[in-house]
């Protein structure tokens, strides 16, 4: 085990698995402040979400965009541009998911209501007449009232500015796994990572300084999310620092081991060679952490049962596949891509 500034490397899937206990390993230095968690499959991407990630913007949002010769320009975006297409994007959800009679979280003529005043006013900003900066709303985008909304259809895979976290490591670290094993081989990650941070911080900061925090702690209802129920999710929300909500101006947004300061929040990384996930997939399985406890329902058997091959073959099998097809148990056991 190695120690740097917050970070963490380790060598063996076991050392990593003892090290997430929140009773006797790292995190455990941190109690009685909560902790939340997120994986990557791949140590060096940053914490940023989806809706600020260069190739959600090219397969979703893009789309979305009032001036056509900035379809395709990810670096000269501006601001509003952003704004529109997130708002645009979730509103197709909210409509869609309306028209066909399912269960939305919140849903009420007052969340109506607020989703026709930011129409009007966002076709203002970018067809019509812009409002005065005195009296722009960037800053407030997204509405709370809007949140659980947002947070089903960040569930449902759409790109939107809030980042997944759980409050368990282990979930953390299966989905830092099965990340992992997912990718191509010619894409292959060299490490693996659990971030954790003080979640406790966020509830302290926006009582000193309130409505002014560039990353917020949210939750969202559980009843009728089952997956966000099963892996103890919530989200945090990226919001502009200043001078990034400024309409005209091109958007450029800092992860967010960027936006603030990680001694305060006590932000750590846990760092795993990917050659080790096999091992580790092993380990969450028998504590009861794989698919089918993920994702509940047939699916997630499914996906456990792929889990169980990818586990016992090792790597690179896991990621190369075998004689079925050359695929892996991932994408035999019905997982996208």
């Amino acid at each position: 085990m190695q120690r740097a500034q917050g970070v963490v490397h380790f060598e063996t899937a076991l050392d990593f698995f003892e090290a997430l206990s929140p009773s006797t390993g790292v995190s455990a230095s941190y109690y009685p402040y909560p902790r939340v968690y997120r994986g990557h499959g791949d140590a060096e991407v940053p914490l940023a979400p989806s809706a600020f990630r260069k190739e959600k913007w090219e397969e979703w949002l893009r789309h979305f965009c009032v001036d056509s010769s900035r379809k395709t320009a990810w670096e000269s975006r501006l601001y509003k541009d952003q704004v529109w297409c997130e708002f645009q994007l979730l509103n197709c959800f909210f409509a869609a998911a309306d028209r066909e009679g399912l269960h939305l979280p919140d849903d009420s003529q007052t969340l109506r209501a607020e989703i026709e005043e930011w129409t009007v006013y966002l076709n203002n900003l970018c067809i019509g007449e812009p409002p005065s900066p005195e009296t722009s709303n960037l800053v407030s985008w997204p509405p709370r009232i809007l949140l659980s909304l947002m947070a089903l259809a960040q569930h449902s895979s759409l790109p939107t500015r809030l980042l997944d976290w759980t409050w368990s490591p282990y979930v953390a670290a299966y989905f830092a796994t099965k990340n992992a094993l997912r990718a191509a081989p010619e894409k292959r990650p060299q490490n693996l990572c659990v971030w954790g941070l003080d979640a406790g911080m966020f509830e302290v900061m926006e009582s000193v300084l309130p409505g002014r925090q560039a990353v917020v702690l949210v939750t969202a209802p559980r009843a009728q999310n089952s997956n966000l129920r099963a892996q103890q999710g919530l989200f945090l929300l990226h919001r502009p620092l200043a001078g990034e909500a400024v309409a005209e101006a091109a958007f450029r947004c800092k992860p967010l081991e960027e936006r603030f300061d990680n001694e305060l929040y006590q932000l750590a990384k846990l760092v795993l060679p990917v050659t080790e996930a096999p091992e580790l997939l092993r380990l969450l399985a028998a504590h009861g952490v794989h698919g089918a406890s993920m994702f509940p329902g047939f699916d997630g058997v499914v996906a456990a049962i792929g889990e169980r091959y990818d586990a016992a073959k090792g790597w690179p099998q896991a990621i190369l596949g075998d004689s079925l097809g050359g695929q892996s148990s991932w994408s035999r056991a019905g997982l996208p891509s």
